[in-house]
């Protein structure tokens, strides 16, 4: 990488990241407008970020290097220096004035399918994708159409929709959920009262107002997808939400209920987040997952049962060795969910619609064959 090049990366990197400080160049959070309270989980913020930027930094830079540099990363937040790695792979390319078709196939020949991160990759460049197409989501949808792992195509909604809660969406408290409620409750029945009265124009005005107030939100992008592309890229700015609302779980769950017809993959993205941080201290997640019921109980234990799977996929080792301080009650249950996952996905893996296929398996019971599954027999009940 010449002069140029690396002083256009480091633009790059440094309009993403922010200013790092220390020897170790650690990301502050705040930059992010995340306001945690929580001494824990601010630590645990911090330590993510720094690794995922470090990622995005050799993939953007170096990414010959990444094995070698991968060593001195915590097994903790390995996943997440993988993850901001393949985030800064397509770039790395552009730098070099590679097109997009080449680095795409470079960085599919990267990766195998027995490479313990492929997932995290995938998600990642999602991630980058969300930068480079902004609120585009037609253009997302061809991309994802290029790969040549075609059953990964759902990884890249995921990962948009990771990058539009944590860079565009806007924070918003329980009182101010309550004022947008309010206001697209009263244009709703404004419109209908017009129609009633035979005065369509004003209606249609009406319509048009409540819609400019949803659009505040930032989601049209995640709401133009269709099919399970929606579902996962609101899954992955449910994982986004959570590191904003961590430490007070409640305020995020009062902004999935507030997204409606998505609620159910932004709660199953938070418990996937949930788990994925907090690996080494599984009663977090399940601590949380007990405040919750129904429906919305069974997707955070759903979004529990993808990280454990993930984790175990990356370093199983480092997942037994957590596993194995827990209490025996709860290993016992992180145990069962993992099973679950891990059978559903020896089930699924092969199948195109494979990502889709394995969150809906993760969200039955242990009570499926493994014939069953493979088949998405019984799961029309839990589609959305």
């Amino acid at each position: 990488m010449n002069f140029l090049t690396r002083g256009i990366a480091n633009i790059i990197l440094r309009s993403v990241a922010g200013r790092r400080t220390g020897p170790e160049r650690v990301v502050n959070p705040a930059k992010f407008g995340i306001a945690v309270e929580d001494p824990v989980c601010l630590r645990r913020i911090r330590e993510i970020l720094t690794a995922f930027f470090s990622g995005f930094e050799c993939g953007l830079k170096r990414p010959a290097e990444l094995r070698r540099l991968e060593e001195a990363v915590d097994p903790l937040l390995r996943p997440f220096f993988h993850e901001g790695a393949a985030m800064g792979f397509v770039p790395h390319g552009y730098l070099g004035l590679t097109p997009w078709r080449k680095s795409l196939l470079r960085f599919e020949e990267a990766l195998g399918e027995g490479d313990p991160y492929v997932l995290m990759s995938y998600v990642g460049l999602g991630f980058w994708l969300g930068f480079q197409y902004s609120n585009a989501a037609p253009r997302l949808e061809a991309r994802a159409a290029e790969l040549r792992q075609t059953k990964y195509r759902h990884l890249l909604h995921d990962g948009y929709g990771f990058k539009v809660g944590f860079f565009d969406f806007p924070r918003l408290e329980p009182r101010d959920l309550a004022r947008l409620e309010r206001e697209i409750g009263e244009l709703e029945l404004d419109a209908e009262d017009s129609l009633d009265r035979g005065n369509v124009e004003l209606a249609s005005e009406f319509r048009r107002q409540q819609l400019k107030v949803e659009s505040s939100l930032r989601i049209d992008g995640l709401r133009s997808l269709t099919n399970f592309g929606r579902a996962s890229a609101f899954n992955g700015l449910g994982r986004s939400l959570w590191f904003f609302t961590m430490d007070r779980p409640a305020h995020g769950f009062a902004l999935a209920r507030f997204l409606g017809p998505d609620r159910d993959a932004v709660i199953g993205g938070m418990g996937l987040a949930a788990a994925f941080t907090f690996v080494d201290d599984l009663s977090r997640a399940y601590r949380v997952a007990e405040g919750l019921s129904g429906r919305e109980q069974d997707h955070f234990v759903k979004g529990i049962r993808i990280a454990l799977y993930v984790r175990d996929r990356g370093d199983p080792e480092y997942l037994s060795g957590c596993t194995d301080r827990l209490p025996p009650d709860l290993r016992s249950r992180v145990e069962a969910d993992l099973s679950r996952a891990v059978q559903v996905g020896k089930s699924t893996q092969a199948l195109e619609n494979f990502i889709e296929m394995f969150h809906e398996g993760c969200l039955q019971e242990s009570t499926a064959t493994d014939e069953e599954v493979g088949k998405g027999k019984g799961m029309e009940e839990i589609r959305p």
